[in-house]
């Protein structure tokens, strides 16, 4: 979420520090997860329903994916969230929406490597 209780992810000094470094910023609402979607998961911890129910919002975002598809064939792009498991990250189906309609690959950085993207994530 850009509004992150966690220091320095809210989007606003997100986008300034990135943009210190040279790295443009761009938040895209639309690739988020509902809230609706969100509560559920906490309520119920079900990642597979968590999953579909994503899944099958975002497939109703077709136009927010080839934007975001249409960056990835313009420059490297990283897809960004605080979760430290890309088995547990709903960017991880956004990052591969878009690499599915540019032909890209997926590769989740984590602090100890970067890691292939693996199907058994669903």
């Amino acid at each position: 979420m850009p509004l992150s209780r966690k220091r320095g992810f809210s989007k606003t000094p997100l986008a300034l520090a990135l943009e210190t470094a040279g790295i443009g910023y761009l938040h895209m609402r639309s690739l988020g997860c509902p809230k609706p979607i969100r509560d559920r998961y906490r309520a119920v911890q079900d990642w597979g329903a968590y999953t579909a129910s994503f899944m099958e919002y975002l497939g109703t975002q077709a136009t927010a994916i080839d934007e975001l598809a249409r960056l990835c064939a313009e420059q490297p792009l990283a897809v960004l969230c605080y979760e430290a498991d890309p088995g547990r990250c709903h960017r991880t189906y956004v990052a591969r929406a878009a690499a599915a309609v540019v032909g890209g690959e997926v590769l989740h950085i984590t602090s100890d490597a970067v890691v292939p993207d693996q199907k058994v994530f669903c």
